[in-house]
């Protein structure tokens, strides 16, 4: 009876779309979320098929050619998108409507969460899941050709507009949620293609400790509000499983803050050194310390990375961050000598920043040892949904029209193209103190450590590419 009711449900397609960083295709980590939902969907007798456009690389024309050989067997099409994925949403699903005009095309992730009524009326979608979709989608395919009210956390459209039902309660434990649907993927796309620092030849995957973060950023996008974690049990359980069916040699915590306090620290890293592994993680500066630092490098941890954000208290304070900047050059200190690699996070131009919090970070880099340019990313503050920075730049007039503005983040966290300025200088201003704070950066780098610059230099130097370059710019100069 149970295969006989398998086979009488219906089959669905679920898309992982592509994820843009500086306009370009950026490396591939395991789309953990859409894992789970189609895991969910299997456990409840469903057939799901994954076009994963992501780990395919595939260009708009082969997508366009895919998706008519493979929309017409299927009645309902599911895609997973974050807030930097809208335009492509939007174009998508306007080629799969053509396609099909009566198929059910449902939206879920961040940006269905944070955005449902712009999605709803931009885009030919039929439905948004709201927040954590795993009982929700289910929920949702015993309905979709029935009552829709009867299903909580969704919006969707009827003929009258656009309804939003009540919200679904979160899963308390988190425990519950079953490992993700590795075996719909190409796995091996992934684990081939996924590195972490210094290790480039293991095999790597990605997972999460927790859903949500017990801080609240102005400037942080959340899809979860508060926090609710793995028991430390379940995280080596599905680490083990891992390694036990593909050989993964390294994993990188994905999640917001893995270092939620430094008890659960200690209890993961006591059991992480069982399993002989290397890994990456993020940390908080005001939640770590240099014994649990060195634990951390003895249980296999390489690298971790500090949002440090600005090192100018006055921003700090402001973007609600919670830290000092003592805290961070602490911190930095003091992974550098447990032998981590610490990857440091900077912002550049939120609001109230001016040349004295611009002097105030450079400060910072001053206080810190010598850190790689590997080691540092520098991006201009960009607003995203839910969170009080893009409420903040709706009122001031930086954000005119949401829709408009959600297409114009098709470029990802880019930390070259400016979609906002919240300072008081104009964009010529803006770009000059921005160029001129990384080059001090650099500088300062080099100075701190002569040596290791140079050879990087000479490196550079006798690399074909460098030969090019030079090529190109002589040729330009005599034509």
């Amino acid at each position: 009876l149970t295969r006989v009711k398998c086979i009488m449900k219906e089959k669905i397609l679920m898309i992982q779309l592509p994820h843009l960083y500086e306009g370009k295709e950026r490396e591939l980590f395991f789309p953990l979320g859409l894992g789970y939902i189609v895991k969910s969907l299997q456990n409840s007798g469903y057939n799901v098929e994954v076009f994963d456009i992501y780990a395919g690389k595939y260009k708009q024309e082969e997508v366009i050619k895919r998706l008519n050989q493979i929309i017409p067997k299927y009645g309902i099409v599911g895609i997973s998108a974050l807030s930097t994925q809208y335009k492509y949403v939007k174009w998508v699903t306007k080629i799969i409507r053509n396609i099909n005009k009566e198929i059910k095309i449902v939206i879920g992730g961040a940006l269905a969460t944070l955005s449902p009524e712009i999605v709803l009326r931009h885009t030919d979608a039929d439905i948004c899941v709201i927040g954590e979709g795993e009982i929700t989608i289910v929920e949702l395919m015993e309905n979709l050709r029935g009552n829709l009210s009867n299903v909580k956390g969704i919006f969707y459209k009827d003929g009258k507009g656009i309804v939003k039902n009540s919200p679904r309660e979160y899963i308390k434990d988190i425990d519950t949620i079953d490992f993700p649907a590795w075996e719909a993927f190409d796995i091996e796309k992934y684990i081939n293609e996924m590195k972490i620092y210094h290790y480039p030849e293991l095999r790597t995957m990605n997972i999460i400790t927790a859903r949500g973060c017990p801080y609240s950023c102005n400037f942080c996008s959340k899809t979860f509000s508060g926090v609710r974690l793995r028991s430390v049990r379940n995280i080596i359980e599905e680490i083990k499983e891992l390694k036990k069916r593909f050989n993964i040699q390294a994993i990188f915590f994905n999640d917001e803050l893995v270092l939620i306090n430094k008890k659960r620290g200690y209890e993961l890293c006591k059991e992480l050194r069982k399993l002989d592994i290397k890994w990456v993680c993020q940390g908080r500066v005001n939640t770590i310390d240099s014994e649990l630092l060195n634990l951390m490098r003895k249980s296999g941890c390489v690298a971790v990375g500090f949002g440090i954000e600005s090192g100018s208290q006055k921003i700090l304070n402001a973007m609600n961050k919670q830290i000092t900047v003592e805290q961070s050059v602490k911190a930095v200190k003091a992974a550098v000598k447990a032998g981590l690699f610490p990857i440091i996070q900077v912002m550049f131009g939120y609001p109230g920043e001016d040349i004295t919090t611009v002097k105030e970070t450079l400060s910072f880099f001053k206080k810190i040892p010598f850190i790689p340019s590997t080691g540092f990313q520098f991006s201009p503050t960009t607003p995203l949904p839910g969170t009080p920075l893009w409420e903040y730049a709706k009122e001031k007039g930086i954000i005119d029209d949401e829709e408009k503005f959600l297409m114009k983040l098709d470029v990802g966290y880019s930390a070259e193209r400016i979609l906002a300025n919240f300072t008081k200088w104009d964009m010529e201003t803006y770009e000059k103190v921005r160029n001129w704070m990384r080059r001090k950066v650099i500088v300062n780098s080099i100075i701190k450590n002569p040596h290791l610059a140079l050879r990087k230099f000479m490196k550079y130097l006798h690399s074909p590419r460098w030969v090019m370059r030079f090529a190109i710019k002589a040729s330009t100069r005599l034509i």
